[in-house]
């Protein structure tokens, strides 16, 4: 049986969070946490199968977030494809990414060089678990060290 994700802690994935407070493991406070509009909110669940906390980084590339895989009941890494400078969006009024205009080519094409990279062993590139597609490309990746 899973986990309540209703409880567990968006900072490290801990089964109990405190109904108030921060968290017991790693001092986390939901309430505190205020990510920038273009970040999925916490406990966003992505193909029905990933649960989004906190982010844990974020570069010209995209956007990495701690995560929950739902039918393994275990702590990952989720890369959001998120190019800066090719994509907006704002979670206050969707969790969808929109090309700037005339961008879309450019956001596709950079889309599927990653996935031909990833599937190519590339050197440098971090190792994918999972591929999947939520308006976005996004890649599983093994769990973070904390």
């Amino acid at each position: 049986m899973g986990m309540d994700v209703n409880r567990m802690c968006m900072g490290c994935m801990a089964a109990e969070m405190p109904p108030r407070g921060p968290c017991s493991q790693c001092g986390f406070q939901e309430k505190a946490y205020i990510p920038q509009p273009h970040i999925l909110p916490l406990r966003t669940i992505l193909s029905g199968k990933y649960l989004v906390g906190r982010m844990i980084g974020q570069g010209g590339f995209g956007i990495i977030y701690l995560g929950w895989d739902l039918n393994l009941d275990m702590k990952l890494a989720i890369k959001e494809y998120y190019p800066n400078g090719f994509v907006i969006r704002d979670c206050h009024t969707s969790t969808t990414l929109t090309p700037y205009t005339g961008e879309y080519e450019v956001f596709s094409v950079k889309a599927w060089k990653s996935l031909w990279m990833r599937r190519n062993g590339w050197p440098n590139f971090t190792r994918c678990l999972a591929l999947f597609r939520f308006g976005t490309i996004f890649r599983r990746m093994e769990p973070p060290i904390l």
